[in-house]
């Protein structure tokens, strides 16, 4: 019987509440996990029938079974949602989830990199590749523009314009069925023209895939990148930085970036949710464990992370001094040519050295 009710029941969350599939989907789920117990626990009772208890019953059986408040809670609001429905539609008189206690769920802060990691992140980055840049602008969306991997991998070249000189990028917000706009100051905007370049070369359109994947050998495959695939690279890079944390996934350079937003001229708690595409303030504060007095501001965010400019002149600055010392050994005074363009495996609009 409540089968019948499943279909107006995903119509309510993707149009009336405009959840995204996936949160629609986890939604009707738990849903159908209600009913199969009910199933097994009360035969032939039909929904109009099914009480307060029957529920209640059902979260006590999940906690003996092993459920975390978490997963409990989210059962809870599955269930308050489909029965609001109900009652919405005059299927029952009221909705007899509504005087239920949610189980108690631990606020937990997302953790972050910080300032000194992130460089070190793109310290290790082989930007003479296409890979390279790639995985360089990966990391620019991510930490310079605090998107979410599942909107990182999302992106369509169509999605990256200019406008007066400035660089854009529509975030189409697949959570809440929405769109935002950000912006990149120069010198991360020069990494994702580059790459734009190359995705342009490659012969792909306004609605193909910005960011591909790479066979062996860096030959493009031309598949649009995975999530999956990008943690698993930024794990590489962690490691091969040296980062010494306990836990390392993409989404925590959304959580540095609202903490570098916090250090940032006008930046209040309200543009920042903004900026992060949160639909609630509460959603924003998970990120913001600390809320200490800032002792300096910054008029943008290219000052604030000013160093990024000379992350790759210091490399090659370094390389210089090594190549002085093993040439001054062999040849006398000889010393090694200052090395071209950091960019040279592709020749449409190579980014200077240095940026």
């Amino acid at each position: 019987q409540w089968q019948a009710y499943m279909a107006g029941f995903e119509r309510r969350l993707l149009v009336l509440e405009a959840l995204s599939w996936k949160t629609a989907a986890l939604y009707m789920a738990k849903v159908r996990d209600f009913f199969a117990w009910a199933a097994e626990t009360l035969p032939g009772r039909p929904m109009d029938q099914i009480t307060r208890h029957d529920v209640e019953a059902y979260l006590e059986w999940c906690f003996y079974l092993g459920n975390k408040n978490c997963t409990r809670a989210t059962k809870l609001i599955a269930l308050r949602k489909f029965f609001g429905y109900l009652a919405y539609e005059d299927v029952l008189p009221e909705n007899i989830t509504a005087k239920i206690p949610k189980p108690k769920v631990p606020r937990l802060f997302v953790q972050k990199f910080q300032r000194e990691e992130v460089l070190k992140l793109f310290g290790v980055l082989e930007i003479t590749t296409e890979r390279g840049i790639r995985d360089a602008v990966i990391l620019i969306f991510a930490v310079f523009c605090g998107m979410r991997v599942n909107e990182i991998v999302s992106l369509n070249l169509g999605d990256i314009t200019e406008d007066d000189g400035k660089l854009y990028i529509v975030i189409r917000d697949s959570k809440h069925n929405s769109f935002r706009e950000v912006s990149l100051w120069k010198a991360p905007a020069l990494f994702v023209k580059q790459l734009l370049s190359i995705r342009m070369a490659q012969c792909a359109g306004i609605n193909d895939p910005f960011l591909v994947s790479y066979n062996r050998g860096d030959k493009v495959s031309g598949h649009r990148l995975t999530g999956v695939a990008i943690g698993t690279n930024i794990k590489a890079y962690a490691a091969k930085a040296g980062l010494r944390k306990l836990k390392v996934n993409p989404h925590m350079f959304r959580a540095t970036h609202a903490s570098d937003l916090r250090h940032i001229k006008g930046y209040d708690i309200a543009a920042i949710a903004e900026r992060l595409g949160h639909k609630h303030i509460a959603s924003t504060d998970r990120y913001l464990p600390s809320r200490e007095r800032i002792s300096r501001e910054y008029r943008t965010l290219a000052e604030y992370w000013h160093e990024f400019t000379t992350i790759w002149t210091r490399k090659e600055e370094n390389a210089d001094e090594d190549n002085k010392l093993v040439l001054g050994a062999d040849r006398g005074s000889e010393t090694c040519p200052r090395p071209g363009s950091w960019i040279n495996s592709h020749p449409a609009q190579a980014v200077p050295a240095g940026i």
